[in-house]
């Protein structure tokens, strides 16, 4: 098979901007074709227009948000930080190295901060539908019709539907890397690479069959387990790929 140019891979940027705390944000080939897919899906499925573009909009900002709680708890535990990507379905925050403390709030930073901006998003939404009551404006929940407090609804929804999926138990989703580093506090680097291999493994295969399940009914989450990273970290020994930049963490004072 003939290799692929550098251009047609998924993971080019082809646009950059400067973030707001000076870390570079990078759109890749991938992000722009997950969403041209995504409305498409949308529209098939549901008959949406305007709407479908809305909602991918919303999910691109709610990946971004989640990346920037990364991206500021790193700079928080001091952790160099060399860019935030919006990927195919999702994103990245790449950072370097640090010990297990920080690396591991690094991480959880992201489902906190999606968590955070839900919450927001609801507060907001009640507010609107009050003020709406109040001032005699006839609450619509139609597709058709979508005021802003359903929009502010469904914002929220995203916003935390995204946090629990990435607390699922396999790399490279969050819960994945939490799971290696919170056993790291605990035991040998060794083991722990071993259990959090075993663990990713088996729910990455439950998660294939959902995955497609899902996209049956017009979902698109396109996360795919790394079963070749779980794979090494149970059989790859201490000859095996640096699966997380760490280092064990200093003993208290």
């Amino acid at each position: 098979m003939a290799k692929a140019s550098p251009g047609m891979k998924l993971d080019t940027t082809i646009w950059s901007v400067t973030g707001p705390w000076g870390a570079r944000i990078d759109v890749t080939r991938g992000a722009v074709l997950f969403h041209i897919l995504f409305v498409a899906i949308l529209t098939g499925h549901l008959g949406l227009s305007v709407d479908a573009f809305v909602y991918s909009l919303m999910f691109a900002l709610a990946v971004l948000w989640h990346e920037w709680g990364h991206e500021w708890s790193a700079r928080r535990q001091g952790l160099e930080v060399q860019r935030v990507a919006l990927t195919f379905g999702g994103g990245f925050c790449e950072t370097g190295g640090g010990d297990v403390r920080r690396v591991f709030w690094m991480v959880l930073m992201g489902p906190l901060a999606s968590i955070a901006l839900a919450v927001l998003s609801l507060v907001a939404c009640i507010t609107v539908a009050v003020y709406m009551v109040i001032q005699g404006i006839e609450l619509s929940a139609m597709v058709g019709d979508m005021q802003l407090w359903m929009w502010l609804l469904i914002f929220a929804l995203i916003n935390f539907a995204l946090a629990v999926f990435n607390m699922f138990p396999f790399q490279p989703l969050d819960g994945g890397k939490l799971v290696h580093l919170g056993l790291s506090f605990f035991l040998h680097q060794d083991r722990a690479r071993l259990i959090a291999g075993c663990v990713g493994l088996a729910f990455g295969m439950v998660w294939v069959p959902v995955m497609v399940w899902m996209l049956s009914w017009g979902l698109v989450i396109p996360v795919f387990p790394k079963f070749l990273t779980h794979w090494r970290m149970i059989f790859g020994s201490d000859a095996g790929p640096t699966v997380m930049d760490i280092k064990p963490s200093p003993e208290p004072a």
